[in-house]
């Protein structure tokens, strides 16, 4: 009977946190398919100064400028991926498999001295079950 107790015990634990593991995955597969396009993103703007706005906003102007192209067939996780205008920012949109959750990830310079020296992508999430343990962002 202990043995049993531990056990369910035991399962009791690792079930959630192996749920949680396989949402993170499947999250890291939809993020990874825009790692390309956000790389085309941040080459555009660099050749047009630091300019997101109306040059590096919209798949087309980065496609024209940086050869990159939004991934128009997805993974099983994911609904649509979108470019937000003005910000650049790129939007992943998940199925009902991985929470129906919104992941945004905007460009981002890092400076020093005035001098921009790298680019990040913080992400943020919406929807009604996004949260870090999930979405990893």
């Amino acid at each position: 009977m202990i043995v049993v107790a531990i056990i369910g015990i035991l399962a009791a634990v690792a079930v959630p946190q192996y749920q949680n593991y396989v949402m993170r995955a499947r999250w890291k597969d939809n993020l990874a398919q825009v790692e390309s396009y956000k790389t085309s993103v941040i080459e555009c703007i660099q050749s047009n100064n630091g300019t997101i706005t109306s040059v590096c906003d919209t798949s087309a102007s980065v496609s024209a400028t940086a050869g990159g192209v939004l991934p128009t067939a997805y993974g099983s996780w994911v609904s649509t991926i979108t470019q937000t205008a003005t910000s650049g920012a790129v939007v992943v949109v998940g199925t009902s498999t991985v929470g129906t959750c919104t992941v945004t990830l905007t460009p981002t310079s890092r400076t020093s001295g005035g001098v921009v020296t790298s680019w990040a992508w913080p992400g943020a999430t919406t929807g009604t079950s996004c949260t870090k343990s999930q979405t990893g962002i």
